[in-house]
């Protein structure tokens, strides 16, 4: 799995309206944070031995799990808080989205929990994280609806939405439609989609599309992250920097 599914976990609860994180459990994931892997789960026994009944403590064992690679201890932690409080919002969605990626796809059974979270709290971003799924089903459609639906809330950074629904077309095949939509719309306005593969797919559409100023934006908002923690830029990355100059 990939670390950045344990941050974004942490940052739904923060700061979405579905089930907030509260302030006392956002203070015991702080303070794990800054310790080493096992001591971690040291610190949480004891806060489950003295709190058996608190759902996110094994939400946040999860995504500890789910950092490390420890995938199947992180499906046991997810189905522990879900069997603790059924009507967990945050775990249902959380799970889903852990079931929706890796090497633990599961698409059917992700759909489920989002579902059942969007039934619990229908906060926009599990509207996100549903249409992700519908698109790894190939109802194409139906995931540009719940981007279509989550943009219309205005309740959420547009971003995730606009890289669905961009991302669906161009899965579907629908190159008249795709390019209709990203000549439509100023993608480049985000400042980069902090996702490197879909920066480098969008600046290669807008290359495409003769647009060469707009795709380098892209390229350079790719390798951005690779820059930030000072490792080497990839080649592919590399080669198209290469061409803007």
């Amino acid at each position: 799995m990939r670390i950045v599914i344990a941050i974004l976990f942490l940052l739904v609860s923060i700061t979405s309206k579905a089930q907030l994180m509260p302030s006392n459990i956002v203070e015991v994931y702080d303070d794990l944070a800054m310790m080493p892997y096992e001591e971690k789960f040291k610190k949480l026994d004891e806060l489950i031995l003295n709190n058996p009944n608190e759902p996110w403590y094994y939400w946040i064992a999860a995504s500890i799990y789910g950092m490390k690679g420890d995938d199947s201890l992180a499906i046991e932690s997810f189905e522990k808080a879900l069997e603790i409080d059924a009507d967990f919002s945050a775990g249902h969605g959380s799970y889903a989205r852990f079931l929706s990626d890796g090497d633990n796809q599961n698409l059917d059974l992700a759909l489920q929990h989002i579902n059942r979270a969007i039934e619990l709290d229908s906060d926009a971003i599990w509207h996100i994280d549903k249409g992700e799924i519908l698109r790894k089903q190939k109802k194409y459609e139906l995931a540009i609806q719940e981007a279509d639906y989550a943009l219309s809330t205005g309740e959420i950074d547009p971003m995730p939405a606009v890289q669905l629904i961009v991302q669906s077309f161009y899965d579907s095949g629908d190159k008249e439609t795709l390019r209709e939509y990203v000549l439509g719309h100023d993608l480049t306005s985000f400042g980069g989609f902090m996702d490197t593969r879909f920066d480098m797919l969008l600046g290669k559409l807008y290359q495409e599309y003769g647009d060469t100023e707009k795709a380098c934006m892209c390229f350079n908002a790719a390798a951005d992250p690779y820059v930030f923690m000072d490792e080497e830029v990839p080649a592919y990355i590399a080669d198209e920097l290469e061409k803007c100059k």
